[in-house]
């Protein structure tokens, strides 16, 4: 495996995040927070297309029909028409810029979409949650106390919930039951070093959990029981979500971040905000797609 990108996607995101590889199309998705813009990159053509989201695009699944994705937006999730600019709000529980807004997302193997909520002005205040949705249940809470939900990930087998709160530094793991959506073992799994913060995650073929590293510059490979294999670096000191893809999945994608550094900082890692793509000796599984059916 290199360590160094066999590619880089320049993209110069304030809050790349939420990538996702859509096996379909060949093409890599992702979001940029802060800009409200959501990013296609077609791998075979390397065309590079920005879409200009309604509000803050926070996370946000691949669906069943190829025009659309499930959006979730700070405020709210949405049926999204990247190509057009069309919103038909789902659900829409919070205000846009109040404060507690949602974050990172992701379905799980059955297609049903978990996301996070964060309150980006008070994350002392631990007001964030773990929540799902779907057509028949609609908006669930599952998991409180965060000051700052992210890197929700499920095992190859869909029977392994987890999820970080990137404040405290930990990595949580349950057991899941998607037909009853019950956690059973909630637990910490993995905690990380002063420093460091556990964003976007995702899972290999063998189950080993992925997570971008916020302020640490790399991504880390946990194995099934929560102690860290390894480490990849990465030329940037906030990268942000990681996703499996390329056409044989052996393709690891890593989005980044520009915000918060300033004019030194920039200065020495003029990459930020960049996509880094690594050729990986482990392989990844496609993301389930929510099932939005036709309108």
């Amino acid at each position: 495996m290199m360590n160094a990108p066999i590619r880089i996607i320049e993209a110069s995101d304030q809050l790349g995040e939420g990538v996702l590889w859509d096996a379909e199309a060949q093409a890599l998705w992702w979001t940029d927070i802060e800009r409200c813009l959501l990013h296609r990159y077609d791998w075979v053509s390397s065309t590079h297309a920005r879409f200009a989201t309604p509000e803050r695009l926070c996370s946000f699944a691949l669906s069943d029909q190829p025009d659309q994705i499930l959006a979730a937006f700070e405020s709210g999730l949405a049926r999204f028409f990247p190509r057009t600019g069309e919103v038909h709000w789902l659900v829409r529980p919070l205000r846009a810029g109040a404060g507690l807004r949602f974050n990172d997302g992701r379905c799980d193997r059955s297609g049903r979409f978990w996301v996070a909520s964060m309150n980006e002005h008070a994350p002392s205040a631990r007001d964030g949650k773990l929540y799902s949705y779907d057509a028949v249940n609609g908006l669930q809470a599952h998991a409180g106390d965060l000051a700052i939900g992210n890197g929700i990930a499920f095992s190859p087998d869909g029977r392994r919930c987890h999820w970080a709160d990137s404040a405290a530094g930990t990595i949580h793991c349950a057991d899941y039951d998607s037909a009853t959506l019950k956690f059973q073992g909630v637990r910490v799994w993995a905690s990380t070093p002063l420093g460091l913060s556990p964003d976007g995650a995702t899972v290999d073929a063998s189950g080993c959990l992925w997570s971008a590293q916020w302020g640490g510059g790399c991504v880390h490979c946990y194995a099934a029981d929560g102690t860290l294999l390894r480490a990849i670096k990465v030329p940037v000191q906030q990268p942000t979500c990681v996703a499996f893809g390329g056409p044989a999945m052996d393709l690891m994608f890593v989005t980044s971040a520009r915000v918060g550094l300033d004019a030194v900082e920039l200065g020495r890692q003029p990459q930020a905000g960049h996509v880094f793509v690594y050729q990986m000796d482990v392989c990844g599984i496609a993301d389930a797609r929510y099932p939005l059916g036709a309108r």
